[in-house]
C-alpha cells in the first residue's frame, strides 16, 4: 500500500522526518479532534455491540473497539509530548438500530481514514507520520469488516 508523503517524494530538503513532536505543533488541533472522535467512537461501538446477539459480530466490534482505545492512547501520548492539555470529550452519536449503526460506522471509518492520511502527510516527525499512517490503515481495515457485517445481514 502506498501513501503519499512529502519525505518519500523529495518535496523537502532540510528534514527527512527528523522533526520533533514539538515541531509538529501545527497538528495539535487535529490530534485533539482525534482524541475526541476516538473516545466517542469507543462508546459508539459499545452501543453497537449491545444491539446485536450475533457472537461473530460482537467479536469483530470488540476488536475494532480495542483499536479505537489504542488510537485514543496514542493521540493522548502525542498531545502530552507536544505540551497540549487534557481534552474534554463531548457526547457523541449513539446508534439505536444495528443496521443503521453499521452504515454510520462505515461512513465514519472512511472519513477517519482520510483524515489520518492527511495528518500523516503534514507531519514532520517520522513517529507521528508512522502512527497516523498505521491508524489510517486500521480504519480502512475496520471499514472492510463493517461492510462485511452489513453485507452478511442481507
Amino acid at each position: 500500500m502506498y501513501y503519499y508523503n512529502k519525505y518519500l517524494n523529495d518535496e523537502i530538503e532540510e528534514s527527512i522526518g527528523c522533526g520533533t513532536c514539538k515541531s509538529d505543533s501545527h497538528l495539535i488541533n487535529d490530534i485533539i479532534n482525534v482524541i475526541i472522535k476516538e473516545a466517542q467512537l469507543y462508546k459508539f461501538y459499545q452501543s453497537l455491540n449491545d444491539l446485536t446477539q450475533n457472537f461473530k459480530y460482537k467479536r469483530i466490534i470488540s476488536n475494532i473497539q480495542k483499536d479505537e482505545l489504542k488510537h485514543f492512547k496514542w493521540a493522548n501520548m502525542l498531545i502530552s509530548k507536544m505540551g497540549g492539555e487534557k481534552t474534554q470529550i463531548p457526547e457523541g452519536e449513539i446508534p439505536t438500530d444495528f443496521k443503521c449503526g453499521l452504515k454510520i460506522a462505515i461512513k465514519n471509518k472512511l472519513e477517519m481514514s482520510t483524515y489520518y492520511r492527511n495528518i500523516a502527510k503534514r507531519a514532520t516527525n517520522i513517529s507521528i507520520f508512522i502512527y497516523f499512517t498505521h491508524m489510517a490503515y486500521e480504519e480502512h481495515r475496520h471499514k472492510s469488516c463493517l461492510e462485511y457485517m452489513l453485507y452478511d445481514l442481507k
